[in-house]
């Protein structure tokens, strides 16, 4: 049984959560804007509470005290409106999404599935939510939480993320022919992935954008960013991280308009371009043909110093793409990229997950060998 400074834990974990999602459903209700979703927290904080009373009865853990008055939960949450309400709901969002987190954890460890379960499952409301509620308020709820997160600006996203595992994942047809494409995701994250990409053209509106919520969810998990190519509209559907965009898509600009927070990645083969996509406001340039590409023949090639020379022009992370293999993915890295992509050796039959770990190992530098001389 876990001991009792656990427990101790856990109580203070279910009384926060309590109170975090009455909060939310007291400052959803000040807003016409998002009086929707006051109903929609109400409803949670009763399935949490019969959830809680079990939980408590089960452990011997202390009831739970009574709810206190809505103006001892949020002083003058009344009055609150545009962005300061933006940041109180957007504040209370990220809290409770990591209680849910830490409750879950804790219940996994006590070998309760189902009550584990039951704290996942509100954690993915609570991300739908949090989304619900960016689209109702505007972009002030995004400015906010942003501005609780100063450090984590879309370019600063991208650089940590590729710092974690360099492959950005490429999720698309060609290595779904005979592959199921959550499947493909969750083995992609578990092998490490943070960074991924998802690219279905032949795939209607409403297909795409139930995979991407779906995909959504499955990099959610792992703190993986998510993606999508060209489609903003499926993007911003889907709560999807970031977007990459074509010659013939929207300019970064424009885009940034509609969503300040979104990752924008933009495809450069030229220093010029390159250039010009930082200027425009893109996070990220994807650039290459670094090596000959067997999906992409005939494209110009670049090679390492061609990268390199990119790399040095701007300074915003650069994704090497193009004819990257196990072999060449470190000599990509010395060039100066932040990661790279990868498609050809996930169209074999081999594990997703083990090549993965392949690719972030292989991306090492040597160790050297000896002393200086």
């Amino acid at each position: 049984m876990p001991d009792q400074q656990l427990f101790g834990i856990v109580d203070r974990s279910l009384r926060s959560l309590s109170t975090g999602l009455l909060e939310l459903q007291l400052l959803c209700n000040t807003s016409s804007r998002t009086g929707e979703l006051a109903q929609v927290f109400s409803d949670m904080v009763q399935r949490f509470s019969m959830e809680e009373h079990m939980i408590r009865a089960r452990y011997g853990l202390n009831p739970s005290a009574s709810r206190r008055s809505s103006s001892a939960l949020v002083p003058g949450y009344a009055t609150l409106s545009g962005p300061d309400l933006a940041s109180e709901i957007g504040q209370r969002m990220r809290t409770t999404q990591e209680l849910t987190r830490a409750l879950e954890e804790y219940f996994q460890f006590f070998r309760q599935p189902r009550t584990a379960q039951f704290f996942r499952r509100l954690r993915f409301e609570l991300y739908e939510y949090e989304r619900r509620a960016s689209a109702l308020l505007g972009t002030a709820v995004a400015a906010a939480i942003e501005k609780q997160h100063p450090a984590k600006d879309p370019s600063s996203r991208v650089r940590q993320a590729l710092q974690l595992c360099p492959l950005y994942f490429l999720l698309d047809e060609s290595i779904c022919q005979a592959r199921d494409p959550l499947r493909t995701a969750f083995d992609a994250v578990a092998g490490g992935v943070r960074m991924m990409q998802l690219r279905f053209k032949q795939l209607a509106t409403r297909e795409l954008t139930t995979l991407a919520r779906r995909v959504k969810q499955i990099c959610a998990e792992r703190d993986c960013l998510l993606i999508v190519n060209d489609r903003l509209d499926v993007a911003l559907l889907a709560g999807a991280d970031g977007i990459h965009l074509g010659d013939e898509d929207a300019r970064p600009e424009e885009v940034r308009v509609v969503a300040p927070m979104m990752i924008i990645g933009v495809t450069a083969r030229t220093q010029s371009a390159a250039l010009t996509a930082a200027e425009s406001g893109a996070d990220y340039v994807g650039a290459g043909s670094v090596y000959p590409s067997s999906t992409k023949p005939g494209l110009p090639v670049i090679h390492a110093a061609g990268l390199s020379r990119i790399v040095q022009a701007v300074n915003i992370p650069i994704v090497g793409i193009g004819g990257i293999t196990l072999e060449n993915c470190a000599r990509v890295m010395a060039a100066g990229a932040a990661g790279f992509c990868v498609v050809s050796p996930f169209t074999t039959p081999r594990s997703v997950k083990n090549l993965v770990q392949e690719f972030r190992r292989a991306a090492q530098p040597a160790p050297a060998v000896g002393g200086s001389k």
